[in-house]
């Protein structure tokens, strides 16, 4: 059976990118490689069993993205179509997020230590306000 991969959605925050993906029931081991501005693909990272890559770039930044798997044999599998990331600018304080409406958590999210960011990173949620609910759960 062929080995495939596919992007999953990345978190960005700032000018930091986590790249996610999976795999089919194949898939042993991943590439992921970067291509910056109109240069050339480079693999960042190569035959890992890991499923998420942290990218760091500059504000502004566009790159694409890709990923392939290997089966247990040694075969690569095909590159997934290339997904692009527009990093951006870490946000202002004063636009953070704020937690629930319980006066106990209505504070700026900025002042838990920025653990929302892991939080989504680690439960794969692309939007913050999500991510709040969830870690203010009781």
């Amino acid at each position: 059976m062929e080995a495939t991969a596919r992007l999953l959605a990345p978190v960005i925050r700032g000018s930091t990118a986590s790249v996610r993906w999976s795999g089919n029931l194949a898939a042993h081991s991943y590439d992921l490689a970067v291509r910056r501005r109109s240069g050339t693909w480079r693999t960042v990272t190569s035959r890992v069993a890991a499923k998420s890559y942290r990218l760091k770039g500059s504000a502004g930044e566009s790159l694409r993205v890709r990923v392939r798997a290997w089966n247990v044999d040694g075969a690569p599998g095909p590159w997934s179509p290339a997904r692009t990331l527009a990093l951006g600018s870490r946000a202002e304080p004063s636009k953070a997020l704020y937690g629930p409406s319980r006066q106990s958590y209505a504070q700026p999210l900025c002042e838990v230590g920025l653990r929302l960011g892991d939080l989504a990173d680690e439960l794969g949620a692309c939007d913050h306000e999500r991510a709040a609910e969830l870690a203010f759960v009781q």
